[in-house]
């Protein structure tokens, strides 16, 4: 079974707004008199960037040792469940991920953590 993304603060494995997107793998043709067609090559991959604003320290250690297990954008067989749906095959965007203390607020974290369909 593939590792699942933490869930955070009571049970969440996302803080909401999610904000999702769709990447559509397209190939182009351009003819010889300049005009191009194009067209899909395969079903449309989801994207996600999750904004966790105020974690605490413990979610924080949490998330830090899934993308550590995970080795940051290299390993793309984890799986992400949102309410249903459950999406596979997914990796980083990225291997460089920072957290910044609140100000005024010790020991709460925020973050942005960017990930895609691979397949």
């Amino acid at each position: 079974m593939p590792a699942t993304l933490p869930t955070v603060r009571s049970g969440s494995v996302a803080l909401y707004p999610v904000n999702r997107s769709a990447f559509r793998s397209v190939k182009v043709t351009q003819f010889m008199n300049g005009k191009e067609q194009r067209f899909k090559v395969a079903a449309p991959y989801a994207g996600f960037a999750l904004d966790y604003k105020e974690i605490k320290a413990a979610d924080r250690t949490s998330l830090d040792s899934f993308i550590a297990s995970t080795k940051g954008s290299f390993d793309s067989t984890w799986q992400f469940v949102l309410g249903s749906s459950t999406y596979g095959s997914l990796a980083f965007e990225t291997d460089d991920f920072s957290w910044e203390e609140v100000t005024n607020r010790p020991g709460l974290y925020n973050a942005s953590l960017r990930f895609r369909q691979t397949i």
